[in-house]
């Protein structure tokens, strides 16, 4: 069943949660009351990555990397003060929010007393706080218990003159080891554990009373763990044969059947004369310290495996560049013929030396390292050429816990596949911008070709027409004028395109009739309506202002071009052109252009790219229609000069609306013309 938790909640829970959200950019949306105490300030609304310094996994650089390692524990390091934090990634299903649920490293309470905190600043389910009283109550108690013997040692010496005083100082002794959470004991001597003491608080640490310890012999070895009982048993033997110190580590059944480990240690107390005289000890239990050993074993078996399985050549140097770790990966790439094993504790500024010819530049090679060293400021991405034209990125990541400098990872990737593409790219691109340039230049060239001998032709047709010419004359004069003309504009539609592509197009600021513009375009149009049955609707806002100034000739083109397009594509019903105002940002004032047709309409999966160069609506469109599809390309051009923007919207069937909004300027005219911007290339 589905269950949410109120940020109040998540709060009394994680205390040093941090959430945040985003798909690209991690945005800190809220940070948990007791992180936000320890580093002295709210992040909330800052960039994740940009705070917060990701130590583990490596190579976390982006929300999607986060994403993808949520199996993993995450270390996080602000970028001050200087905290650690161990944290989990949950990222909720079908959202962008990542939350790091977890808890902030210390090892003392004076590191919580420094950063502001105390231990009701942790989750009650957090180890940490009673872990830190442990670690001090376990302090105290050996400081106790190393008085404790001393009070012994000085009690035996004494014991033939201080007869009347025993039953006193017995009394004294009693009390104070009674108040002690540790269990003490005090053992005969022989290979027989014989307790004559034993402390009452061993109920309380192993489930059986005080009586079965002193009473029964050898009771240790009743409820030592077997595994652990015959290590124990020869370590204890052998102690007390050589009168020496015994202490292990070992495994005890509780009384009610599960396990505990526990640290056992004696020695022998003699007096005045060095002659033994019972073994004195105590009886701790560890199996917190012992769960978290193991559990830190584990955790460095995983670190390297995980280590050994990666591609990238990595090598972990102590303060000392010392081999610490490394993987078969590096001792490859570097062409180290040992087993990584076998590397630890090896010099590493020796191998550097050793390894630097293997580079393009080998003496930066070394000069670089030494350099990074000296800084001890993490770099990534940092780009190593080999000299057998193999390129690889370096990470250097510095180990510092508590302020104090312990050393340094290396990562190598090789990323020559990368670096070559890239490459590759790169001389397609200078190739693709060298074509357009040529197609540009061919383009001109050819259109200024053309169009002359175009002029010719349209003037000795106009000619030929002025004779005596028969009907099928006239006809065919007419067709080929007609055919000359559409020739003409698709050449000057061309070179219009060429000019704004590459940002020599001029756009005049003189005075605007905006209403003798349009009407002067619906006569030229009305023409081709009335042949086909078509209403031509004109409506002009009469509130427009009279001191407009912009360029007349491209307002009119780009009028004629969506009005006679919206002609050509309709068969019946009508065309409707609305002129109003508009306001345009970093313009003056701006004129919305809009004209709704009853035609055949744009397909859904054409309308992107209707308004690109040679774009047509469908195949059937081309043959039923002339035209070459520039018309469109070269008003989205003339509309974006004028800093505008233009768009559509249309049913296959019903008609389609074209809508373009273009700027204009108000005052006195500032001169007949002025180049205008360059437009970005379709």
């Amino acid at each position: 069943m589905p269950f949410t938790l109120q940020p109040e909640q998540l709060d009394a829970i994680a205390p040093f949660t941090v959430a945040c959200r985003g798909t690209t950019n991690l945005v800190i949306e809220r940070v948990g009351p007791s992180l936000r105490v320890a580093l002295g300030a709210d992040p909330t609304g800052q960039d994740f990555l940009s705070t917060f310094q990701v130590e583990r996994p490596l190579g976390v650089s982006t929300a999607a990397d986060i994403r993808a390692r949520t199996d993993q524990a995450f270390l996080l390091r602000p970028h001050a003060p200087d905290l650690l934090l161990r944290m989990q990634a949950i990222c909720p299903a079908d959202e962008d929010r990542i939350i790091f649920v977890g808890s902030l490293v210390v090892s003392s309470e004076e590191d919580m007393s420094r950063l502001g905190l105390s231990f009701g600043d942790f989750a009650v389910s957090d180890p940490t706080p009673d872990l830190l009283i442990l670690k001090r109550s376990q302090e105290r108690n050996l400081q106790d218990l190393a008085l404790l013997n001393d009070e012994l040692v000085r009690s035996a010496g004494e014991l033939h003159a201080a007869n009347l005083t025993l039953g006193e100082t017995e009394r004294r002794y009693r009390a104070l080891v009674e108040q002690q959470p540790l269990v003490t004991y005090i053992d005969e001597l022989g290979d027989e554990v014989v307790s004559q003491f034993t402390s009452e608080n061993v109920l309380e640490l192993t489930g059986y009373p005080a009586e079965r310890w002193v009473h029964e012999p050898d009771f240790l070895f009743k409820v030592i763990h077997p595994d652990d009982a015959d290590t124990v048993r020869r370590a204890h033997v052998a102690a007390a044969r050589a009168h020496a110190p015994f202490k292990a580590d070992f495994r005890l059944t509780h009384g009610d059947g599960h396990t505990i480990w526990v640290q056992a240690e004696d020695r022998p107390v003699c007096d005045d004369e060095g002659t033994p005289l019972y073994r004195l000890g105590y009886l701790m239990d560890i199996t917190e310290r012992r769960v978290a050993a193991d559990a830190l074993r584990a955790a460095g078996t995983r670190l390297e495996t995980l280590i050994g399985s990666l591609q990238a050549g990595v090598l972990l140097e102590d303060k000392h560049r010392h081999v610490a770790l490394t993987n078969e990966a590096f001792c490859t790439l570097f062409h180290i013929p040992v087993a990584p094993a076998d590397l630890i504790g090896a010099d590493c500024a020796g191998a550097a030396e050793q390894s630097k010819l293997l580079t393009s530049d080998p003496e930066r090679f070394v000069a670089r390292i030494d350099e990074i060293l000296a800084q001890r400021q993490a770099v990534y991405a940092e780009e190593v050429e080999f000299a057998d034209g193999r390129v690889f990125e370096r990470d250097y990541v510095p180990i510092v816990v508590e302020g104090v400098y312990g050393g340094h990872l290396w990562s190598y990737r090789d990323v020559t596949p990368r670096i070559e593409a890239r490459r590759e790219i790169e001389e397609a691109h200078d190739a693709a911008v060298a074509a357009s340039r040529a197609k540009s230049e061919f383009l001109a060239t050819v259109s200024h070709e053309i169009r002359t001998p175009m002029h010719g032709v349209l003037g000795t047709i106009d000619l030929l027409e002025r004779t005596a010419l028969s009907p099928e004359q006239s006809e065919l004069a007419a067709m080929a004028k007609g055919s000359a003309g559409g020739l003409l504009s698709v050449i000057n539609d061309m070179l219009d395109l060429q000019k704004a592509e590459t940002g020599n197009m001029t756009l005049e600021h003189v005075p605007v009739d905006v209403g003798a513009v349009v009407a002067a375009v619906v006569d030229i149009i009305r023409v081709r309506s009335d042949a086909k049955g078509l209403r031509l609707e004109l409506e002009v806002d009469d509130g427009l202002p009279g001191d407009l100034l912009g360029d007349p000739g491209r307002l009119r083109q780009i009028l004629l071009n969506l009005v006679a397009n919206a002609v050509k594509f309709t068969d019946r019903g009508s065309v409707a052109v609305t002129v109003r105002g508009a306001e345009l940002p970093g313009q003056d004032t701006a004129l919305r252009l809009e004209v709704a047709d009853t035609g055949i309409g744009i397909p859904q999966e054409a309308q992107r790219d209707i308004f690109e160069p040679f774009a047509q609506a469908d195949s059937s469109s081309t043959r039923r229609h002339d035209g070459t599809g520039l018309g469109l390309a070269i008003t989205r051009q003339l509309v974006e000069l004028m800093g505008g923007s233009i768009g559509l919207q249309s049913t296959p069937g019903m008609g389609t609306t074209v809508t373009a909004v273009v700027g204009l300027r108000r005052g006195p005219a500032t001169g007949p013309a002025t180049p205008a911007p360059a437009a970005p290339a379709p």
